[in-house]
């Protein structure tokens, strides 16, 4: 299966994503810090650190377009040209927040727990490469991940699910 994933798209999905989440843990009670662009955090692969009550977590943040999926994308290898590391492994954080933007769901994965049960797990699930090309379509890389049931991961790890629609006052 290959995807075309126009970068500048991906990357408003992210800023969007990242926007909404930061919106909302501040509406929580939380201190969020922004941190895609610092290159020691880009090393770790975290997006966000939110400080609340002594607590200090970071974040990995995946915008989800889809809107009926049953699965996870869990990217595995970032550039294929390159063989580096997809960030569902890379990533140093304490979270994985991948939200579905499209139903306002965000699902907030433990890390470690998740990449311990992946690698124990994804040949069990299909590989799929998707491509990420330039605005007027010339291809720049691909990435690969594995397609993860959702309900499988969940019962692997305790996946915590928060309905944004009731946050945003979207009507259901």
């Amino acid at each position: 299966m290959n995807n075309k994933n126009y970068f500048k798209n991906s990357n408003n999905y992210a800023e969007i994503g990242a926007a909404e989440i930061t919106k909302y843990l501040e509406s929580t009670g939380w201190n969020v810090t922004n941190v895609e662009g610092d290159k020691a955090y880009q090393i770790l692969d975290i997006d966000l650190v939110a400080e609340k009550d002594g607590e200090t977590v970071t974040i990995e943040i995946k915008a989800d377009t889809y809107k009926n999926t049953p699965n996870y994308f869990c990217e595995t290898v970032s550039n294929t040209s390159k063989g580096t590391k997809g960030c569902f492994y890379a990533t140093k954080s304490d979270y994985i927040f991948y939200y579905f933007m499209e139903k306002y769901e965000l699902h907030v994965i433990p890390t470690q727990e998740a990449q311990t049960w992946l690698r124990l797990n994804e040949s069990n699930y299909k590989e799929v490469s998707v491509k990420t090309t330039g605005s007027k379509g010339e291809f720049w890389y691909s990435n690969q991940g594995r397609l993860v049931k959702q309900s499988d991961l969940q019962s692997a790890v305790d996946v915590q699910i928060i309905d944004f629609k009731q946050y945003f006052n979207i009507a259901c």
